[in-house]
């Protein structure tokens, strides 16, 4: 998942660090960064997946997982722009 172009470096890694002491918490799944700064959520899958329904499930919650962290890192984005202009 790519840094969107408006956060910062330093913003990004803390809204990751963040996002992986809460995902942590629930399942065993975590992110690390690229060299490039990407982000990348890494997950323990089954290897012998009983259904394919199980492993779409999985496969979903990574999706879901990428797409709220995106979401909050952008909304804290906007909340730092704002806070720079009031002051």
């Amino acid at each position: 998942m790519a840094r969107p172009e408006q956060i910062p470096p330093d913003t990004w890694t803390d809204a990751l660090l963040f996002a992986n002491g809460h995902s942590m918490l629930s399942a065993d799944w975590g992110y690390g960064l690229e060299d490039n700064g990407d982000a990348v959520l890494v997950r323990r899958l089954e290897t012998q997946q009983e259904s394919e329904q199980i492993l779409a499930v999985q496969l979903g919650g990574l999706l879901a997982m990428c797409q709220a962290t995106r979401e909050g890192v952008l909304a804290l984005g906007e909340a730092s722009q704002r806070k720079g202009a009031v002051q």
